[in-house]
This record gives C-alpha cells, sequence and structure tokens, in this order.
C-alpha cells in the first residue's frame, strides 16, 4: 500500500513539473491522467499484494513440543482421537464423511417416506333376510270328519278313521282281525293293520337314516357406493331347515302294484295322542294316472307292529294331509280307548 501511494506521488510531481516547463496544451497531449492509468491504479488497490496478505503465525516451538507430549500421553491410555476429534479440539469444523453423516429418508413425490401404502378397505355391512314358506290353507279338522273304530279283539286298539277316505271295503267279507279297508277311487285310499310281526321297521329305520340336512342358502355379497364411500354388504338368509332323502327299497312292504314311481319326499317321528312313539314315511307316486302322495304310519306296541297306509291325490294334499295326520296321532293301544263314548 505504501509502495502504491509513492508511485502516485511522483507520477504528480513530474506532471507538475512539466506544467510549469510546457504550454497548456502540451499538458494535455503529454502529462494528463488518463483512464488507462487510473484502471491501473484502481486494479492494484483493490488485488492484495504479497506484502499486505497476513500470514498466517507459525506456532512456537515451546507449543509444538507442549502438543506432541497431549498426543503421547492419550496414546499411553489407549485413546486415539481420529482426525475429525483432532479437528474439534483444535477449535476447526470436522471433514463430512460416509460414517458420520447421517442421510435423510428418501422422499416420495407427495413427500412421504418409503413406506407400505395400505388400501382403504371398503366398510363391511351385514344383513340377514328371513325366508318364510309360503302360506297355505290347511284344513282344519274337525270331530265329525271321522268314524271311531275299536277292535275289542286281540290286538285291541282304536283309531279314527277320515271318512274322505271312502266306505268300508271289507263290509260283510269275513275278514278277522284288525284289518280296516276304505276306498273311494283308485287314487284315494286308506288301510290300517296289526300284526304281530314284518319287515316294515327296516324300511323306516332306513328311511330315516338316509334323511340329511341341507346347507341353507349361500350369503350374497354386493359391492356398493354411498355418497363417495366404498361398502361390501353381505347378506345371509335364515331359512326353515330343508332335507334330502337317500331312496329305500319298499318291496318288504308289499304295497299295491298300481302305485308307480315311487319317490320319498320325506320322513319323520312323531308321537300319537297316547305317547307312543311312531314313524312315518311320506312318497310321491302315480295311481291310475294321477300324481298322488302315500304316507305310510308305524308304531309298535306289546310285540304288535300298527301300520297305516294313506293314499290321496296330490292336487288335494291340503285336505287329506291333515285328515291322514289326525288319524295316525289318534291311535290308542290297549283295552280302554278315549273312543268308547263314541
Amino acid at each position: 500500500m505504501k509502495k502504491t501511494i509513492g508511485i502516485l506521488s511522483a507520477c504528480l510531481l513530474f506532471s507538475a513539473c512539466a506544467l510549469a516547463a510546457e504550454p497548456e496544451a502540451a499538458w494535455h497531449a503529454q502529462g494528463a491522467i488518463t483512464a488507462d492509468v487510473l484502471a491501473e491504479a484502481t486494479a492494484k488497490l483493490n488485488s492484495p499484494e504479497p506484502e499486505a496478505v497476513e500470514k498466517q503465525e507459525e506456532p512456537e516451538p515451546a507449543e509444538v513440543q507442549k502438543q506432541q507430549g497431549e498426543a503421547q500421553a492419550q496414546k499411553q491410555n489407549g485413546q486415539t482421537n481420529t482426525p475429525a476429534q483432532q479437528a474439534a479440539a483444535n477449535g476447526a469444523m470436522p471433514v463430512k464423511n460416509a460414517q458420520n453423516v447421517k442421510t435423510a429418508p428418501a422422499a416420495q413425490p407427495d413427500g412421504q417416506t418409503v413406506q407400505q401404502v395400505q388400501t382403504k378397505q371398503p366398510r363391511v355391512v351385514h344383513k340377514t333376510v328371513k325366508i318364510n314358506p309360503p302360506q297355505e290353507n290347511w284344513y282344519l279338522t274337525k270331530p265329525n270328519d271321522f268314524a271311531y273304530h275299536i277292535n275289542k279283539e286281540r290286538p285291541n286298539y282304536s283309531i279314527a278313521v277320515p271318512y274322505a277316505f271312502g266306505s268300508d271295503l271289507l263290509a260283510g267279507l269275513p275278514a278277522e282281525g284288525a284289518m280296516l279297508v276304505r276306498g273311494a277311487d283308485d287314487a284315494t285310499a286308506m288301510t290300517f293293520n296289526a300284526a304281530p310281526g314284518g319287515d316294515a321297521p327296516a324300511v323306516f329305520k332306513a328311511a330315516l337314516a338316509g334323511k340329511q340336512l341341507q346347507a341353507p342358502p349361500a350369503p350374497v355379497t354386493r359391492y356398493l357406493k354411498e355418497n363417495g364411500e366404498e361398502i361390501m354388504e353381505i347378506t345371509q338368509f335364515e331359512a326353515p331347515p330343508q332335507y334330502s332323502y337317500v331312496q329305500v327299497d319298499t318291496a318288504p312292504l308289499k304295497l299295491p302294484a298300481q302305485l308307480e314311481d315311487l319317490i320319498l319326499t320325506e320322513a319323520g317321528e312323531y308321537k300319537t295322542f297316547q305317547g307312543l312313539n311312531s314313524q312315518y314315511m311320506q312318497f310321491s307316486c302315480t295311481s291310475a294316472g294321477v300324481p298322488c302322495l302315500l304316507r305310510l304310519t308305524l308304531t309298535e306296541y306289546s310285540g304288535y307292529q300298527y301300520t297305516g297306509f294313506y293314499l290321496f291325490p296330490q292336487s288335494q294334499r291340503l285336505n287329506f294331509i291333515p285328515l291322514a295326520s289326525y288319524s295316525a296321532r289318534s291311535l290308542q293301544c290297549g283295552s280302554q280307548s278315549i273312543f268308547n263314548k263314541y
């Protein structure tokens, strides 16, 4: 800086001497401070000269010896500082490397960190629909729908016989025992018999063994959208139990030959009014070309088998099923009968 000021002072002194010896025109031509000179001077002022740069003070020999002594002491104690730790101890900024620099988690375009994005599940709604069997107008039985037969000979029994099955076909015949036969036509007939033995129990047992509960209707699933919300609607059905049946061999029952296309459609158990355990089977069939239903009953008591045979047109089942059911349940076994008053 001092050298630069000295150069500028010499230039000004030289210009003053020239101005005193030459005319004014010569001053403008030779002694003027041009723009180039000012630029050169300005550049020298702005750029530091080697003499102007402050030199870093080197440590004194005593300081160097002190630092070496401290390093030797740490080495003996088993402590070794990394270059970054030494720099921090000396007041300098630590050098960044792969070991001391934490990497920020990568960001998704929406600003979220990398993670599994869970899909929003639809709201589940459960519904239950009850399926009721169709309403049918079943016939309501009355006392005057029946004739009350009492067999006072062994085996003793009594039973209500529906008039709708026809007249007594054994009237006036030398029939013996407890057989009843009624018939209105080839599609409407009834028989009842009490025998000391037979193959009927095996057939009824096979029919009950082949009775299987069917699966209920499968649930129905629908996907709906309400007010922008996804909904999964699951509908379950409540229905009366439905059964399927394995067909049985009816040959041991010695049914009339006029019955064709016998198909077991129902089998079950019930109790008589007397409290006796009984069984029944129901078939669909054809008799004389007429679609019919055949209901067979079995009650075992005191070594006897009491079997009932009820045949009627399928088109009149709403009337005949209640009549046949009441007749089968009215069976009384033994010498005492509630029908004695009739």
